[in-house]
């Protein structure tokens, strides 16, 4: 549990020192954003260049899974898409 509460510890200075989003829309985003830069970088990737190879690959295909381009379990892709299709 420590573990994890400390690989938020960041992202909750981020938001606080942001003064954090400024509608529930900017709140939502800034989740998916920093779930998916967390999660890169845990597997030990270059958060910055899997951002990057994430949206080309979204330019290409819309339709594209990018959980599964991070490797990450079926089970979290589909409830990360029952979140975004409640949202929109």
């Amino acid at each position: 549990n420590n573990f994890a509460e400390r690989g938020l510890r960041p992202t909750a200075i981020l938001r606080k020192i942001s003064f954090g989003s400024q509608s529930d829309r900017g709140m939502e985003i800034r989740e998916v954003l920093m779930t998916f830069l967390y999660t890169a970088r845990v597997r030990g990737c270059d958060p910055e260049e899997t951002l990057e190879k994430a949206l080309n690959l979204l330019c290409l295909n819309p339709d594209a899974d990018v959980g599964t381009f991070l490797g990450l379990p079926q089970r979290t892709i589909n409830a990360q898409k029952q979140v975004v299709a409640q949202t929109a």
